[in-house]
């Protein structure tokens, strides 16, 4: 009967399913496995890239899921009064006791409830505003500077460009988060924390697929199931973040940076906006808001910033612009030949922006499909049902755009959309520039933006203005 069973589930699959008309591979329809082999290979942006270059705007990549490499995707699926929710995969990436309906979940990556998001994000928006980040600006240049002196000391060796600026993104989170340093610039290793998140990541985005299998062994207690889980993707235990005791540092009642202006950090930010809101922000979700700066930003981060250092470095031209630039900052602004900028002022170099956006979109940090569910539309004709790009799709399948194929769209990016090309954006119209960034899904859709995007600027450009100024690069 086995058999039989999944057959006839096959065959509905592909040839009586809602989307069985929807273009793409039959074995991705009938099944998730292929996917999921791409997603626990780490290169799914490849293989659904080759998909969209065979069926074009919208695929079919799994029973009840669909990609989308479109502006009208774009707008339809993430503009900021979307009613389409994030997808069950989030579940996966969540702390285990805040799976369940009746669990109130203020982490911002998996928050499912619209309502409860917008509601947080309010409440951190001035912590993570760029006024807000300014004021943690010289504490970002001293890590900066530390990582600046023992690069000196290396002399002209070369290193694991990926792993270096790692020990700085860790360094300066912890900084800038808890007033803690710890001392993996000086090191010169991050602890194993590339390599544990690495696995980790493979892990959520390989299991959150089946998200019924994940509420499964959350809920039954029989170890052996996580554990026989884990070996298959490396990952000796997915659930605590592998850098050590951040839990423990991120409890208000160990923060000892509170009511010293000089030490104040973004813990000390959190801890006021709870005794300013308890009812609305307790304690818990102090920790759970401090630990997404390094659960959802050290590894982003890293990629990005290593991205954008490869892709100046090895095209000497705009390097030798850039560099030229920083000169005719700091002299337009009297800052001394070597030593910090302002982040302000850096902000408003057009063409160091340019790279930097050209850069990001080239290598996006983000390789999956940001997914989302088509929700319930009673006015829809057929009711409960979408249209987009031409398809009518029925609420409840998950959608969604992957940002490394829609930043590689000639008609939103212009030609040769898979080069490093700055100039795309200097010699943009204000029209064309703005179009460009609207599809720009770096730090994600309009309507859940990364609310640490500030941050992550921040610790980026604050290291490429020093990187640049004190170093010839040989890659």
């Amino acid at each position: 009967l086995l058999p039989l069973a999944i057959a006839g589930l096959v065959i509905y699959r592909l040839y009586f399913h809602p989307l069985a008309k929807i273009p793409g591979p039959k074995l991705l329809a009938a099944s998730k496995i292929y996917y999921a082999f791409h997603h626990r290979m780490g290169d799914p942006h490849l293989a659904i890239k080759e998909l969209h270059k065979k069926y074009g705007d919208v695929v079919r990549i799994a029973p009840d899921e669909l990609s989308f490499a479109s502006e009208e995707a774009v707008r339809t699926i993430y503009n900021v009064n979307s009613a389409y929710v994030k997808a069950p995969w989030y579940r996966a990436c969540a702390a285990p006791a805040s799976v369940g309906d009746d669990v109130v979940n203020m982490d911002l990556l998996t928050e499912m409830d619209k309502n409860r998001y917008r509601m947080q994000r309010r409440l951190i928006g001035p912590t993570y505003s760029v006024a807000g980040i300014e004021k943690h600006e010289h504490r970002m240049d001293e890590t900066v500077d530390r990582f600046i002196q023992k690069s000196k000391t290396l002399g002209d060796q070369y290193v694991d460009l990926e792993k270096w600026i790692h020990n700085y993104v860790l360094d300066q989170l912890a900084e800038t988060t808890l007033s803690h340093n710890f001392g993996y610039i000086e090191k010169g290793h991050d602890g194993g924390n590339m390599i544990e998140s690495e696995n980790m990541m493979r892990y959520f985005s390989t299991i959150g697929l089946f998200p019924s299998y994940v509420d499964f062994i959350r809920k039954i207690p029989m170890p052996w199931i996580k554990t026989m889980t884990c070996r298959v993707n490396k990952n000796a235990n997915p659930y605590p973040f592998p850098l050590p005791n951040v839990g423990s540092m991120t409890s208000p009642d160990s923060n000892t940076t509170k009511g010293t202006p000089e030490k104040v950090d973004i813990l000390s930010d959190l801890v006021a906006v709870h005794l300013a809101q308890p009812d609305k922000y307790p304690q818990k979700h102090i920790v759970n808001m401090s630990l997404t700066n390094f659960g959802a930003g050290h590894d982003t981060i890293n990629v990005s910033l290593t991205g954008i250092v490869l892709c100046i470095a090895t095209h000497p031209p705009v390097l030798a612009r850039v560099r030229e630039e920083l000169r005719n900052a700091r002299k337009a602004s009297g800052v001394e030949e070597s030593g910090p900028i302002k982040f302000t002022d850096a902000a408003k170099l057009p063409y160091l922006q340019a790279c930097v956006k050209e850069a990001m979109r080239v290598q996006p940090a983000v390789g999956i499909s940001l997914m989302r569910v088509v929700p319930p539309a009673p006015r829809a004709s057929p009711p409960d049902t979408a249209t987009i790009n031409g398809h009518v799709i029925p609420s409840g399948t998950v959608v969604g755009i992957n940002p490394y194929i829609l930043h590689s769209n000639p008609a939103i990016f212009g030609d040769n959309p898979s080069d490093f090309i700055p100039e795309r954006w200097t010699g943009a119209s204000e029209e064309e520039q703005v179009r460009m960034e609207r599809n720009l899904m770096n730090f994600g859709g309009a309507s859940r933006r990364c609310p640490g995007q500030n941050l992550a600027m921040f610790v980026m450009v604050k290291m490429l203005v020093r990187l640049f100024d004190e170093f010839d690069l040989d890659i």
